[in-house]
């Protein structure tokens, strides 16, 4: 084997290396838990309006709920505000906005398995807990 068969190899297994090294690394980064590959799904299906969702605000300083939102929604967070994109049926949706403040929170709970329909949309206000 003369020199420049030589250098061909050992540069091609150089090559060969850096690939292996990169792709090791990338496994290793890429790498979750089955915990996480569920919330990612949960999540995804949630926001393609196929879990029956219930969203409920609350005043943290009376205690009180203020307003319960159950349905097919994708919620999206922003300074002090929540954006709801409703699915009324496959080709209707509805768009809700929500103000928060110091004393208000909310909290998302996956309703599917209490019988709630895919297409139904409730809304409750109550006005006497503001």
């Amino acid at each position: 084997m003369n020199n420049n068969e030589r250098e061909k190899v050992i540069f091609s297994l150089f090559i060969i290396g850096v690939l292996l090294c990169f792709l090791s690394v990338m496994f290793c980064l890429s790498g979750c838990t089955e915990a996480e590959r569920k919330s990612t799904e949960i999540s995804r299906q949630a926001d393609e309006f196929k879990t029956p969702r219930k969203l409920t605000i609350i005043n943290t300083r009376t205690d009180k709920v203020i307003l319960e939102f159950t349905g097919t929604f994708s919620v999206q967070s922003s300074a002090g505000a929540i954006d709801i994109l409703c699915a009324i049926d496959d080709n209707r949706y509805e768009k809700h906005f929500f103000t928060l403040n110091d004393w208000t929170i909310y909290v998302v709970e996956d309703v599917s398995n209490d019988g709630v329909a895919l297409y139904y949309t409730d809304i409750q206000y109550y006005p006497n807990n503001y």
